[in-house]
């Protein structure tokens, strides 16, 4: 595992196509802005690591979020929710 020391607005880049970038600090919460082709799934490790019905369930719930929100979204290309999309 590589550990690196980033401040606010800093970034970390892997290989040519991927960023992640520091957004936010508090004491315990790190918020990350993560840059990342559209074909690459982006998963939090709990997602990623959990059963297929815990995947299943994120995505229902990322689902009935839409439904709620009046966004029309296919179940088969929702691979994370987007919390928020940040211009580029």
């Amino acid at each position: 595992m590589l550990i690196i020391a980033r401040r606010v607005g800093q970034r970390i880049v892997l290989g040519d196509d991927i960023e992640i970038h520091v957004t936010a600090l508090s004491r315990k919460v790190v918020k990350i802005g993560i840059v990342a082709p559209r074909g690459r799934a982006v998963l939090r490790g709990a997602v990623h690591d959990s059963s297929g019905e815990a995947k299943e369930a994120a995505v229902d719930a990322s689902l009935e979020a839409a439904e709620y929100l009046g966004v029309q979204v296919k179940p088969t290309a929702l691979l994370f929710t987007v919390i928020r999309r940040v211009p580029r």
